[in-house]
């Protein structure tokens, strides 16, 4: 029997491996992520590529519990490892999923992974020392620049797919081939840190994407969700007294809640809901449609919530107290967004419900909501305009350019922005504040 040879990150530098050794690694870190147990699990999935990734730039300080909760999934730096052991939970998972990897019958492995119990450093035994024919030892990298045409992952935590390879019958073509996509992985661990190549598509959407459970994607449904015309002046009083003492009192008015049959969603916001719920299933997550009435705290507490509409009653309970909110003056029917380090300021305003002005204003909100536990993505408008121009710039390809430097993957932001509404249709999104916390 042949003896196995123990390489431990900890022990050994990571330049003393063959590059062999390392395709090793990618082969079977990508074998394990195509297995079905794998794949029944977005959280392992994210979790053991960031593993593989740290383990392979050689950087043991960063797997670490409260590092993982914060640049894995998207955890407030300062948050309750005890209250929340989502990275305790998510790596004993992978112990699992590697013990029954490794139980398969007539599996060969080259190199075996290792996730030892009460640590988050894999370990790697190799059951030969892989050298190819007259190479010699990696040697530690110099200058590297990127060959001309070479495409590098978008992301640092991204295992590169390697094409099917029979693991004893290697050739120069294949060999060529494995040294050229570890020196584009070797390049992206090189920038980590940096954000060069951090791709800005799914910024805003990073701890969503991340999440082990469905989002909710929630469109307003139930009176007084918007400021309704048709009505006589008494009752549409009532409806802007209505959002003024939510936004006040942040709760849902008593008949509100007992009367959760009355259901109206606008057209506009139900468009922006698929169309989000669209984008998230493009790009790996999976969502969750409902109505305003009908979820309450505790939803908001299992998973995120995107919530669509400014007035959307859970995005004036939940949000008001931040810097940027929704505002109502009853009597005049002004509609705008407060500035709460400036209230005087009012620059931002639809004056005396007038529904047919140019222009239109809107608010994104991304917290990780301390009443929750739980992220929370907002975008509404004024008006229906700016709530699509909200979404266009989360998710249309030639808006995210405009997204600013400060937003992060893992922090809190609001985003107040304008759009100008020409014969009915929306304009562009124009940022006019950000706010990062």
């Amino acid at each position: 029997m042949q003896k196995i040879k123990s390489t431990v990150f900890d022990e050994v530098s990571v330049n003393r491996w063959s590059e062999s050794e390392r395709l090793a690694i990618l082969e079977e870190a990508n074998d394990i992520l195509a297995d079905r147990s794998f794949k029944n699990s977005r959280r392992c999935q994210v979790l053991f590529r960031s593993l593989i990734d740290r383990a392979l730039a050689n950087e043991p300080d960063s797997a670490k519990e409260r590092i993982l909760g914060v640049e894995v999934f998207g955890r407030d730096p300062n948050y309750d490892t005890s209250a929340d052991p989502i990275v305790r939970i998510t790596a004993n998972e992978i112990r699992k999923r590697l013990g029954q990897w490794y139980q398969e019958p007539d599996q060969q492995h080259n190199v075996k992974i290792r996730l030892d119990a009460g640590a988050y450093l894999l370990k790697f035994d190799f059951a030969q020392r892989i050298l190819h024919p007259g190479a010699e030892e990696a040697k530690p990298p110099q200058e590297i620049a990127a060959p001309a045409g070479l495409q590098l992952p978008s992301t640092a935590a991204e295992v590169i797919p390697l094409p099917p390879v029979q693991r004893q019958q290697r050739t120069k073509w294949t060999w060529s081939i494995g040294v050229g996509l570890l020196l584009a992985l070797l390049l992206a661990m090189l920038f980590r840190h940096s954000g060069v190549f951090s791709s800005r598509d799914s910024v805003a959407w990073a701890p969503l994407l991340n999440s082990d459970q469905p989002v909710t994607i929630c469109v307003p449904d139930a009176y007084p969700m918007s400021i309704s015309a048709g009505k006589s002046s008494q009752q549409t009083i009532a409806d802007w007294q209505i959002v003024a003492d939510m936004i006040a009192k942040r709760e849902l008015p008593s008949d509100l809640v007992q009367n959760r049959t009355i259901t109206n969603t606008p057209l506009a916001d139900a468009e922006v809901a698929q169309k989000i719920a669209t984008w998230m299933t493009s790009h790996g997550g999976k969502t969750t449609p409902r109505g305003s009435s009908a979820i309450d705290l505790q939803d908001f507490r299992q998973r995120p919530v995107v919530l669509i509409g400014g007035f959307n009653p859970w995005s004036l309970i939940l949000l008001s107290n931040l810097r940027y909110s929704m505002r109502v003056d009853p009597a005049k029917h002004d509609k705008w967004i407060q500035d709460a380090q400036d209230l005087s300021k009012r620059d931002w305003i639809l004056e005396g419900g007038n529904e047919l002005t140019a222009v239109d204003y809107a608010i994104i909100t991304r917290v990780l909501d301390p009443e929750t536990g739980q992220w929370i993505l907002s975008m509404g408008g004024l008006r229906r305009y700016g709530t699509q121009a909200a979404s266009d710039l989360l998710i249309e390809s030639s808006y995210l350019k405009l997204l600013p430097p400060e937003i992060t993957p893992t922090g809190n932001f609001q985003i107040v922005l304008k759009t100008n509404v020409i014969n009915g249709n929306v304009g562009p999104p124009q940022i006019l504040a950000v706010h990062t916390w």
